[in-house]
Order: C-alpha cells, then structure tokens, then sequence
C-alpha cells in the first residue's frame, strides 16, 4: 500500500522519500507471492467500484512500465445456491 501511495504521489508531482523496515520486495509481506487473484465478485458495489478502478491503475503501470503486470485467466467457483457472502 505504501509503494502504491508514494507512486501516486509522485505521479501528481510531490517529491517522495520511502522507507521500510526491509528490503522491497519483503519477503515476509503477505503479498511477496506471484499469484494473487483480482476479482469483481464484491457484495458491496463500492468495493467494486474500488476493483475497477484498480484495473485500470495496474494497466496505466503496465503501460508506463513496459512489463505485463497483471495475466488475466478464469476462474470456476462451485458452490450451493445461497449467497456465499
């Protein structure tokens, strides 16, 4: 969150200084893996809203970057008729 935050600042022209407690990516962050799952399925239209927005910012990265982010696939999720939320 913290990279992403001083990205944006720095995107809008602040000057930006970051520190952390290791080395980047962290190893013990819970998001140092390569897979992680991006979804619309929110109960909460803000959370979607929040995941649109989100989208487009990973492909602004990717364009600014030169490097494919972001790999979409599918998903199949099984479960009883019953909101699972």
């Amino acid at each position: 969150m913290g990279a992403a935050t001083a990205r944006e600042l720095a995107r809008d022209g602040a000057r930006v200084v970051m520190l952390d407690q290791s080395r980047l990516p962290n190893p013990r962050a819970a998001s140092i893996d390569h897979s992680k799952v991006f979804r619309y399925a929110y109960p909460d239209p803000f959370y979607v809203s929040l995941a649109v927005d989100a989208l487009k910012r990973w492909r602004e990265l990717e364009s600014a970057t030169g490097k494919r982010l972001l790999t979409e696939t599918g998903a199949l999720l099984l479960g009883n008729r019953e909101p699972s939320f």
